[in-house]
């Protein structure tokens, strides 16, 4: 019973799995050796949404950075918002000395965390191939080293880890996983950064708005009455918490999805992007950090002035009529959490509101983990570079003028200047040892070079020419070659070999592409949409040893065999294609071509479950003689 229950166990995972985009780079493998390809596939596939969960619950980060003056009294909002055991980092807030912080976390160090949550994590999911010892498996695994790119539609992962499978007298061994896995966090991420880079006063406004419209909240007003006026400032901060709770979580985001109507007023209209896919939500609550300061007053009480008795010109009207008068400043400070869903996935970071002085405090600042250390360093110019600025185009060194030039050092880049007419920048810098000159003009790639600006220096950054080509793609299904149709779509991407350059388009959507010139590792998929594909179940038989002695203590073993039934699979969308190849694109045709044709294989829908299974690896494996194809006219 134990035996079926393990076969069973096994079996839903491999019908689970083959939904995954798994590529493996693998040596020959065992007949089974598919069914741990596949497990080990399916807990990267776990790991990593749960990975992405974490990171999306706590503002974009696993391991959260430390407030440099921790959470206190003296520092209720810190640079995260609490939410019970969770923290969510802020995206834009005040720090405790005052200074405008903008803090969205870049999308490499992401990457790293997300690799470094997966790397930890995964070998509780394979539990060291336990339930495939009952199945007369012997696994075991190294180390496994994890990188990660996240994308708008999805998260590639690879993982580095060799796995040795034995099955009887047979091994096999899988070096690398590669899991294409469906998640839609690049996408959130864009529009979360996307809602920061606008640098929208709304919410500030609509908390203004809130104070100046309500009649228990004292702003600016005259009154003719000789009753002096007063306000309690708990019961007016009281009173403005649960305005503001209510107007918060009533603004929705003009261009993302929301089903309810919404007054006109109550839309944030900050996104430049369509984003009906995705649900934008905000939230105060009132048990949150609230920071209110209104002068005027005194004691916690605010009063209103009595105009006829301060004036001496006007005192002997003061037994006629009095004028009561009121003029309050109001600082504010307190947290937003926005949270974006799209699907299963989800992005959340705190948003701090700020007033000053009655007005809207624009976040101008943007990121620096060193503060105004920045500026102070940029500006201490100690060193001195000269430094010549060319392309390579033709095979030669052409000058190129007016190229904005940098220099970095460690995580500080300052603007030093412009090269001049004849392509020639010089200028100071600050102190290096270790820093880099670095050129930037449209229509290139920047260009870089190290220097040490404890001393004069004189060298060349060369800047590669960025050709933008007309792109064609075509299948070739090891007999001819044709266009696609118009239910398929082909993703191409070029990472070049020795230079920090990369690219990815999906054809037809995107029809052209820039390169420069040299050696790059293409990877490509072909999908068919629209048009349901039926892969038939089967019938699986499946085989162990097992104990035939009481209690299974006698030790006497004979081999049993149990039929299993695998479902039919309904597919909409599935890969009937796609190769991998390293290509080298040479300088002087691409200074003569127009359109650049890219070639992937066809392999057609599968057919059976082990053909849904194989197309991966022959995917992995397939290698075209001629990977790509540059015309000097556009076909």
């Amino acid at each position: 019973m134990l035996f079926i229950v393990i076969a069973l166990i096994i079996i839903i995972i491999v019908v689970f799995v083959t939904r995954i985009k798994v590529i493996p780079r693998l040596v020959p493998l065992a007949p089974g050796t598919g069914v741990v390809r596949d497990y080990v596939g399916g807990c990267v596939d776990i790991v990593t949404k749960n990975g992405l969960r974490t990171m999306g619950l706590g503002g974009g980060l696993v391991e959260k950075p430390n407030d440099f003056i921790p959470r206190s009294a003296v520092n209720v909002f810190s640079n995260s918002l609490l939410l019970g055991g969770n923290e969510v980092m802020y995206w834009y807030y005040k720090s405790v000395n005052n200074l405008d912080i903008v803090d969205v976390p870049e999308k490499n160090l992401m990457e790293e965390q997300l690799s470094r949550y997966i790397s930890d994590n995964l070998k509780n999911c394979l539990n060291k191939f336990e339930g495939f010892r009952y199945a007369g498996y012997k696994v075991e695994s190294g180390d496994a080293k994890v990188s990660v790119r996240i994308k708008d539609k999805n998260v590639d992962v690879k993982v580095d880890m060799p796995v040795l499978v034995v099955i009887g007298d047979t091994s096999s061994r899988i070096e690398s996983f590669s899991v294409s896995v469906k998640s839609n966090f690049g996408r959130l991420y864009n529009l979360g950064k996307e809602i920061i880079d606008a640098n929208s006063e709304y919410l500030e406004e609509l908390t203004f708005d809130t104070i100046s419209l309500d009649e228990e909240i004292p702003l600016s007003d005259t009154e003719f009455d000789c009753q002096q006026r007063k306000w309690d400032k708990n019961k007016i901060e009281t009173r403005l918490k649960n305005l503001l709770s209510r107007n918060i979580q009533a603004v929705k985001l003009k261009g993302s999805d929301y089903s309810s109507v919404v007054d006109e007023y109550y839309l944030w209209d900050t996104l430049k992007n369509n984003y009906k896919d995705t649900s934008v939500n905000l939230l105060y609550l009132e048990s949150w950090p609230f920071y209110l300061k209104v002068e005027p007053s005194e004691n916690g009480v605010l009063k209103s002035d009595d105009v006829i008795k301060q004036e001496d010109s006007a005192k002997f009207l003061s037994g006629l009529f009095c004028i009561q008068n009121w003029n309050f400043v109001y600082n504010i400070k307190y947290p937003v959490l926005i949270t974006l869903n799209s699907g299963d996935d989800i992005l959340q970071f705190g948003y701090m509101v700020v007033i000053e002085n009655n007005q809207p405090k624009k976040n101008t600042l943007a990121k620096d983990d060193f503060g105004e250390f920045k500026e102070e360093f940029c500006d201490k110019k100690l060193g001195r570079v000269n430094i010549g600025v060319s392309a390579v185009k033709d095979g030669g060194l052409i000058n190129i003028p007016d190229a904005d030039v940098f220099f970095k050092c460690f995580n500080f880049e300052c603007s030093v200047g412009k090269s001049d007419s004849s392509g020639l920048f010089s200028g100071n810098v600050p102190q290096c040892i270790n820093g880099f000159m670095i050129a930037r003009k449209e229509g290139y790639f920047e260009g870089k070079l190290p220097v040490n600006s404890n001393k004069v220096t004189s060298g060349t950054v060369k800047l590669e020419n960025l050709y933008e080509l007309n792109l064609d793609v075509a299948l070739f299904d090891g007999v001819t070659y044709r266009r696609l149709g118009g239910n398929e779509k082909a993703t191409f991407e070029l990472r070049h070999l020795d230079k920090d350059f990369g690219t990815s388009v999906v054809y037809p959507d995107v029809k052209s592409i820039r390169l420069i010139s040299g050696r790059y590792n293409v990877s490509s998929s072909v999908i068919s949409r629209g048009q349901e594909v039926s892969i038939p179940g089967e019938s699986v038989e499946r085989c162990a040893k097992v104990s035939t002695g009481l209690l299974g203590i006698f030790g006497f073993e004979k081999e049993k065999c149990e039929s299993i039934e695998l479902p039919e699979l309904k597919l909409n969308e599935i890969i009937v294609g796609g190769n991998t190849n390293l290509i080298d694109v040479p300088r002087n045709q691409l200074l003569n071509g127009k359109t650049i044709i890219l070639y992937s294989y066809y392999y057609g829908a599968p057919q059976t479950m082990g053909d849904y299974e194989n197309v991966y690896e022959r995917i992995n494996s397939n290698k075209l003689e001629t990977g790509f194809e540059l015309k000097s006219i556009t076909p």
